[in-house]
């Protein structure tokens, strides 16, 4: 019987685990989001926040460049996937931070596309 209550506890140790690397990850990350500022560069930006969970890049009209970089920062489903609606988009023109959030991203990819 104490074998099974030890083998119980680790499992459930180990489960309790995983639940704080996405919940220690977003709120680094909401945290960090709260230090940025429109116009700093790219740089800058990755200092802060660390290198992003996905990347996308689209040459606009005007030859300019538009980037998004997703963090991890609201947790939706209970899968253990990250999907795009459990991340904030940081977005950067030209290599300057312009904005950042679902409505900007989605606001601005409507616009080069």
């Amino acid at each position: 019987m104490r074998y099974i209550k030890v083998l119980f506890l680790i499992l459930f140790v180990g489960c309790a685990g995983g639940q704080m690397d996405w919940q220690m990850e977003m709120n680094r990350n909401n945290r960090n989001i709260a230090k940025l500022n429109i116009g700093m560069d790219k740089a800058t930006v990755l200092e802060i926040m660390g290198e992003p969970v996905l990347h996308e890049a689209y040459e606009q009209t005007d030859g300019s460049v538009f980037e998004a970089f997703f963090y991890y920062t609201n947790r939706v489903w209970s899968d253990g996937n990250r999907t795009k609606d459990e991340m904030t988009p940081i977005c950067f023109t030209d290599n300057r931070l312009v904005g950042w959030g679902q409505d900007f991203y989605t606001l601005n990819l409507k616009i080069i596309k």
